[in-house]
């Protein structure tokens, strides 16, 4: 559900293909070494690739492109990030920022800061309730970055704040009507 919120949150976005994961695994298994991907695959990366390349929602000085379950390949390694989101800063120099945002239900509390949260004591390493999310993210973000190497590539982490309260009534009112509820 907090999938489909987040969705919510950019109304200019468009969905790519259905999610089969079932399909690339057989796929997958089936052959070995040599991995290739299905022609539904590649259906959806090509899918994804002409809109990254093409498709633009004008919004100020900047354009951009917003899609939900985008598909990426490079060479061997294939990705689905929840949402890829382009943008495109008109200006000066252009810069194309592509948005591989990773969409958890593990709650945050922006309260804490980043550091107390997701780090040991000793501030080494990763605290392992957290670790899975940013392996995910960061090799989406690998294959984004192989796969499009014009654009700047930056990783989010898109999760519920516990600090925060929604004004509306339920979760289904939302999903129902298809509405973005303000966040106090």
């Amino acid at each position: 559900r907090f999938g489909e919120y987040c969705k919510r949150l950019f109304p200019h976005g468009m969905e790519i293909g259905e999610r089969e994961s079932s399909v690339l695994d057989d796929t997958l298994l089936k052959s070995g070494i040599d991995r290739t991907l299905s022609e539904s695959y590649l259906d959806l990366v090509s899918q994804t690739r002409q809109m990254l390349m093409e498709g633009q929602h004008q919004s100020g000085n900047n354009s951009r492109v917003t899609m939900f379950e985008g598909a990426v390949n490079h060479d061997y390694f294939y990705v689905r990030p929840d949402i890829l989101d382009k943008i495109v800063k008109t200006g000066e120099n252009n810069q194309t920022e592509l948005r591989v945002i990773e969409v958890k239900s593990k709650s945050w509390d922006s309260r804490h800061t980043v550091e107390s949260k997701m780090l040991t004591a000793n501030k080494k390493s990763i605290k392992s309730l957290y670790l899975p999310n940013i392996q995910d993210v960061a090799f989406q973000s690998l294959v984004c970055r192989l796969a499009y190497p014009d654009f700047r590539v930056s990783s989010w982490l898109m999760m519920p704040d516990r600090a925060k309260k929604m004004k509306c009534s339920s979760v289904h009112k939302i999903l129902a009507d298809r509405e973005v509820p303000t966040i106090e």
